[in-house]
């Protein structure tokens, strides 16, 4: 888990960051006397350290871990923030504030990246996400609005016909940033440029709407449609004014700059706000908080198989694969194997 965040656990590394059953330094571990914490996590190329975790077996008292953690490792080394996790559940705790590390108001459930922690160290337990990322989300929740305004008067069905409607349109952005940054990582593109958001977004509204209708979406049909519709073979709407104020919406931000968790969360507000309580998709919605807390609780391992009977918007599913991902090696194998299941 720590190596998916970026940490570096290798102790022959000049990188390394993460020491395991003891201290960095000499004289560290002479404050320890002789006890050996089981992760301290450090600011890289410097002796400070930021974190420690204490682990423990799955059903044992995380609350006991938690007290022998404070007082037998982070009041030596003048550590301001503990883990303790059983492998399933994660608790992180500020010992400063006498709190738990939250981020807008919620709880954090999962380690950190060594920035993400450095911000808690100089902080505090509780934080609130970077204007820049507040803004991208506010940005977001304003277009998913105007946008289904526009759908409304194109005439387009409230529930899943507008939704549907909508969401080929941010996938298509989304799918284009995603092969943007495949490509700039040296990695190979697995869908050709002629199908991305740059193809088309600078088109007159006319030419936009026929090359969406005719090149794109027939391509993304015949690629991906295999058990069932994931992309209409064309848009519903008819008027190419509309989709070009969309796309026009869409082009400003790069979505993959968002946190993950606030797409989600963005998303999920369309939906509640956009559909009648009752009816379509609005019976199948539940609240991200419950989706982690039940995914944390099942604990899914890498290599199962996972099933949601009542799947609306597949956000248990989402959540799911997210939480195998960051428990598991990222080996090339692994990660074609995860690409191959999820596709």
């Amino acid at each position: 888990m720590l190596s998916n965040l970026g940490w570096d656990i290798n102790e022959y590394s000049s990188k390394c960051n993460v020491y395991t059953e003891r201290a960095k330094t000499i004289e560290q571990n002479k404050k320890l006397s002789g006890k050996k914490p089981d992760y301290v996590l450090y600011k890289t190329d410097t002796d400070t350290p930021l974190a420690i975790i204490e682990t423990k077996r799955v059903g044992e008292d995380l609350s006991k871990a938690h007290e022998k953690v404070v007082k037998e490792y982070a009041y030596p080394l003048g550590v301001d923030i503990v883990f303790v996790t059983d492998g399933s559940i994660i608790e992180g705790y500020g010992i400063r504030d006498r709190s738990p590390l939250m981020l807008d108001d919620q709880i954090i459930t999962n380690l950190l990246t060594e920035r993400k922690l450095v911000r808690h160290v100089r902080h505090g337990a509780k934080l609130y996400s970077p204007e820049h990322i507040i803004y991208t989300r506010r940005k977001l929740i304003q277009i998913f609005s105007e946008a289904n305004e526009l759908l409304r008067r194109e005439g387009i069905r409230e529930g899943i016909e507008r939704f549907t409607e909508f969401s080929n349109i941010l996938f298509l952005k989304l799918i284009s940033e995603i092969e943007n940054d495949r490509e700039n990582l040296g990695e190979k593109r697995i869908l050709n440029k002629i199908y991305c958001w740059e193809s088309f977004c600078h088109l007159p509204p006319n030419q936009m709407l026929c090359y969406i209708n005719d090149t794109i979406l027939p391509k993304l049909a015949n690629e991906y449609n295999h058990s069932s519709d994931v992309f209409q073979r064309r848009l519903l709407i008819d008027s190419a004014e509309s989709v070009k104020k969309i796309i026009d919406k869409l082009s400003d931000l790069k979505l993959l700059d968002t946190d993950s968790d606030i797409k989600g969360d963005a998303f999920e507000y369309f939906l509640k706000n956009s559909v009648s309580i009752g009816t379509d998709l609005g019976e199948y919605f539940t609240p991200r908080h419950i989706v982690k807390l039940m995914v944390n609780l099942v604990d899914p391992k890498f290599g199962d198989k996972i099933y949601d009977p009542a799947c609306g918007t597949g956000g248990f599913l989402i959540e799911s694969f997210r939480y195998v991902k960051n428990k598991c090696k990222q080996t090339n194998k692994n990660i074609k194997y995860l690409k191959i299941i999820s596709g």
